[in-house]
């Protein structure tokens, strides 16, 4: 049994149906299955199948995941309101080039000095109750639907997106898991302005790293000399004050490295660093 098999023996189990999805650039199998007159839940077949689950124990984890799925969701359906209604629920993403789907909006991020980088604005539409968010890309379709250019639509996004933000010092994160009194012993700061390395993301700490885009005078004030930006995920950034002694090359050896041991594919930015 070949993968697309697997994919649709587990299908037929579940009442789903057998779907492909670019998930930032890596063509992921699934299985949908209605959870909702217009949502559905995927699961992702690629793991278990190159792991050698069985299709029943496949099919039992994604009515699972399906069961655990359904979100809290506005009184309107996405689909059929009009911008004015939904404006209110878009944020701004980062995506590396060819990482979304053809027909997903999209607008250049080199004004903000990440040449390969695209704004994507998305749709928030609610939050699952397994604690997840549920999100969808705002693709040429609901462009049209809305009546709306793609740069109203990105600059509504950027707009609603800048008080979400959050900066912490990579000593603040350390202090969370093994105690301030550790941090203090090995001489790092637990705040932004004197930190050597802050993380940046959103304040849900979910496909945060366009947070970025909005503290650029912040980080212009505490690394008056420079700074280097590390993709570490989809998800947050890794700020580095930039010394003499460091160089691109070096910061961009580090991003892939960690790439190839600690990110997903699905999960990846950008695999080099930035240097301002």
């Amino acid at each position: 049994m070949n993968k697309k098999e697997f994919a649709i023996a587990i299908a037929e189990k579940t009442n789903g149906k057998v779907v492909e999805v670019n998930k930032n650039g890596v063509i992921m199998t699934g299985v949908s299955i209605p959870i909702d007159s217009c949502i559905s839940a995927t699961t992702y077949v690629d793991d278990m199948y190159e792991n050698g689950i069985s299709v029943e124990e496949a099919a039992t984890k994604a009515v699972n995941a399906a069961n655990a799925s359904k979100p809290t969701l506005p009184d309107i359906s996405f689909m059929d309101a009009g911008f004015e209604e939904v404006a209110d629920k878009l944020s701004i993403k980062l995506y590396g080039e060819g990482k979304v789907a053809d027909d997903v909006i999209k607008k250049s991020a080199l004004d903000y000095g990440f040449e390969d980088l695209n704004l994507v604005p998305v749709l928030n539409l609610g939050q699952f109750d397994n604690g997840d968010l549920a999100s969808v890309k705002v693709t040429e379709a609901l462009v049209q639907k809305w009546g709306k250019s793609v740069d109203e639509i990105i600059e509504k996004a950027m707009e609603n997106s800048k008080s979400d933000v959050c900066i912490k010092a990579m000593g603040m994160i350390l202090a969370e898991n093994f105690g301030e009194d550790y941090v203090r012993s090995i001489g790092m700061s637990m705040e932004p302005e004197t930190s050597d390395q802050l993380v940046v993301t959103n304040k849900a700490k979910v496909l945060g790293a366009s947070a970025i885009l909005f503290v650029k005078e912040k980080l212009n004030k505490f690394f008056p000399d420079g700074y280097f930006v590390l993709p570490s995920s989809i998800h947050e950034v890794l700020v580095v004050r930039k010394t003499p002694t460091m160089t691109l090359n070096e910061m961009t050896e580090m991003v892939k490295n960690v790439n190839a041991t600690q990110v997903h594919p699905t999960e990846q930015l950008a695999n080099h660093a930035y240097m301002f």
